[in-house]
């Protein structure tokens, strides 16, 4: 865990600047798996990219990114605790330019992409994703390139 105080303002400066993220397993070695996202969103508003691959995410970790983080174009989000629709709905509200939305082995029903206009959606390993609010989302999508639904139970049904 860091706690050098001069460290942390020195990473704070440095992530003034940053415009991408890749929290991976490292971290959780190092005891900030819990709080990365929040310690990321607070000091790195101007991320483009944020990929939690290798980290187990929660909701107030996205709430911070949605309080904090306005500029994402690519998120990827995998193994989240617990659904976080909501969450993902006020991302997905605040950053207008966010064209990549990446997710799996999370619980997510789908609820939270309603505000989204993206050109990328990969969704791999949701069981809980439903195909109503799936197809209500794809239906409102004027600019998908790319749209990947692998081993969600809730959409393809389980045989």
């Amino acid at each position: 865990m860091i706690r050098d105080i001069n460290l942390v303002r020195d990473q704070h400066r440095m992530c003034q600047t940053l415009l991408v993220v890749n929290l991976d397993i490292v971290l959780l070695r190092e005891g900030m798996g819990r709080q990365a996202l929040t310690m990321i969103a607070k000091a790195c508003p101007r991320l483009e990219k944020i990929n939690t691959t290798g980290l187990t995410i929660g909701p107030a970790g996205l709430r911070e990114i949605a309080d904090r983080v306005t500029k994402l174009i690519h998120l990827q989000l995998e193994r989240a605790l617990e659904p976080v629709d909501p969450e993902l709905y006020r991302i997905v509200q605040g950053n207008a330019s966010l064209e990549k939305l990446e997710i799996s082995n999370n619980p997510l029903t789908g609820k939270g992409l309603e505000a989204a206009q993206l050109k990328v959606f990969e969704c791999t390993d949701c069981d809980n994703l439903k195909a109503e609010p799936l197809a209500n989302t794809i239906r409102r999508q004027t600019e998908m390139r790319s749209l990947q639904i692998r081993l969600c139970k809730g959409v393809i049904g389980s045989g």
